[in-house]
Order: C-alpha cells, then sequence, then structure tokens
C-alpha cells in the first residue's frame, strides 16, 4: 500500500517538474486526434492498450466479504484508486508525450524504453533509478493484486456453482483461509499461456498478441457487465427515476465505444496473429453474455456475482 501511494506520487511529482522544464513546448493539441490527423482508428486502437493502465481499479470489491463496514471501505477504496490512478497515468502520460516530442512520437514506439530516456533526459540518474525502482515494485504489485482480484472472483464463482467449481476452486486453506485452489489454478493456466505463445510467436509478437488479447478481453467483459447491470436493474424495477442515467444510459454509451474499438480490431482481418487474438475474443463475448444471463436469473449473492454484474 505504502509503496503503491509513493509510486503514485513519484510519478506525478516528477511530471509536473518536467512539464515546468518544457515551459512553451507545452500543448493542448495533445489532447485532441490533431497528431493523427484526425483519424479514429488510432485512437480506438490506442484505447485497446490504454484500457489496460486502468485495469484493477475495481479489485478491491473482491474482498469485500473480508473486511469489515465493506460500504464504507471499498466505497473509499475506490474513490482512492481511481484518484492515484489519475495522478499517476494521466499527467505522466502528458509529460512523456510533450517531453519526448509530439512530431516524433513515431519514435516513441520504436525506442526500448522511451520513459527511462525522457526521465534521464530530464531528471538525470536519480530521477532513471528511482522510474526504475518504482516499475519494478508495480509490477509486483500488479501481480499481487491480480492473484488476489481473480482468485476469488474464481472462488466465489465456484462457490455459486459454476464449471469451476468442477475444479475444486471453492477450497479454502484450512491454515490461511485464502482461496488457494483458484490461486493455484490461475498461475498454472497463465505460465502455461505466457510460455507456449512466446515459444511459437517469439517475446514481441507474443507479448503484442497476448496485450492485444488481453485489452480486448477487458473491453468485451466490461461490455457484457454493462448489459447486465441495465437488464438486471431493469427486471429489479430500479431503473427509474435518476437511475436510468447510471444504470441505464452511462453504461450503454460505454458499451457503444467498447463495441466501436472491438469491431475496429476485427474487421478488417488484415494482421495476424493480432486481429487473430480480436476475433477470438469477439467470439469469447458471447460465452461471456451466456454467464451474464446465468447471473442475472436471481440477486447477486456474493462477490463473484456482484463483480460479473456490476
Amino acid at each position: 500500500m505504502y509503496t503503491g501511494f509513493a509510486e503514485a506520487m513519484f510519478l506525478f511529482i516528477s511530471a509536473v517538474i518536467i512539464i515546468a522544464m518544457l515551459g512553451p513546448r507545452n500543448t493542448l493539441i495533445v489532447w485532441t486526434p490533431a497528431p493523427v490527423k484526425w483519424a479514429w482508428a488510432p485512437v480506438f486502437f490506442g484505447a485497446i492498450f490504454s484500457i489496460l493502465d486502468f485495469t484493477g481499479l475495481g479489485t478491491a470489491t473482491t474482498v469485500s466479504e473480508e473486511v469489515k463496514d465493506p460500504r464504507r471501505i471499498i466505497r473509499w477504496a475506490l474513490v482512492t484508486a481511481w484518484i492515484l490512478s489519475g495522478l499517476a497515468l494521466i499527467i505522466p502520460s502528458y509529460a512523456l508525450t510533450v517531453g519526448w516530442g509530439v512530431s516524433q512520437m513515431s519514435t516513441y514506439a520504436t525506442s526500448p524504453d522511451p520513459g527511462l530516456t525522457v526521465y534521464y533526459k530530464y531528471l538525470g540518474l536519480a530521477g532513471w533509478a528511482l522510474l526504475v525502482a518504482f516499475t519494478i515494485n508495480s509490477y509486483f504489485s500488479y501481480m499481487t493484486a491480480k492473484y488476489n482480484a481473480v482468485g476469488r472472483i474464481w472462488f466465489s464463482s465456484a462457490r455459486d456453482g459454476l464449471w469451476f467449481k468442477k475444479l475444486s476452486m471453492d477450497q479454502v486453506h484450512p491454515k490461511h483461509k485464502t482461496p488457494y485452489k483458484s490461486l493455484l489454478w490461475f498461475a498454472t493456466i497463465i505460465l502455461i499461456i505466457n510460455i507456449i505463445t512466446g515459444l511459437i510467436m517469439g517475446p514481441t509478437n507474443a507479448g503484442v498478441w497476448l496485450l492485444t488479447f488481453a485489452g480486448l478481453g477487458i473491453i468485451a467483459v466490461h461490455i457484457v457487465a454493462n448489459s447486465a447491470l441495465t437488464i438486471y436493474s431493469y427486471k429489479q424495477r430500479i431503473l427509474g427515476g435518476r437511475e436510468w442515467l447510471k444504470h441505464g444510459l452511462v453504461p450503454t454509451v460505454a458499451s457503444i465505444l467498447g463495441g466501436h474499438s472491438l469491431l475496429l480490431q476485427c474487421i478488417p482481418i488484415a494482421v495476424i496473429p493480432i486481429q487473430c487474438g480480436s476475433v477470438i475474443q469477439l467470439c469469447m463475448a458471447y460465452n461471456r453474455r451466456y454467464i451474464g444471463n446465468i447471473l442475472l436469473e436471481e440477486a447477486p449473492r456474493n462477490t463473484g456475482q456482484c463483480w460479473l454484474i456490476i
């Protein structure tokens, strides 16, 4: 927790310093599609990868059964996560873009470590070293949070009788009271996928393919969850009044934007294996909708169902 807060503050403060050092080179043009000649396709393509940066902001909900006063604590955890993520991602992204040079961004993607290059240029060796240290910390923190979130989602889904139960993922450790079976399954599956994909495609193509697959998967999941929220609210007759805005309109608009990003990467099918992963995710979305329909048959009872619906 403390290292995560320190990391967010470092990224925000260092970004502000870089922005101040840039002086008149700061520009608002980066907040528009003007640098890509107002072509929206690259913007939506970038959304697929950038959405991964915000993944996990809602994982606090997965431990809601394990904390006291979850309504208050989880609410503040979510708000804090969004604020810190905004400080650590949006402002530094602007600083890196302008610091590298808006007209030179084509070389940003081909550089092995563009962030480290910018930090070394403006903040010297100290800034470079701190960025390396916090990046390593970020990877460890991310995987810890990922294990906690996915493990508990699979556990609660198994407890509800979904297919996870067939693999005994509803079992908890007799001593530590953790969903160790689901954690072991998750660790084993991602290890196998990473190794096989890397051996077949090579590290670079495998990384791009898995990132595309993951980004589109997250979009597909949220489209299904958005639809499930609206349908569930309608069935529970809570969609009237002001609730239609946050339970009807907002989720629908988000689904339309996400669906547009999804389809742009599936049509036309031109680049393999990236578009291949897009098509696979589009097909898997139908399976996710099936699971959502199962959960909508009755009111959510626990973390696993609430996570999928909300």
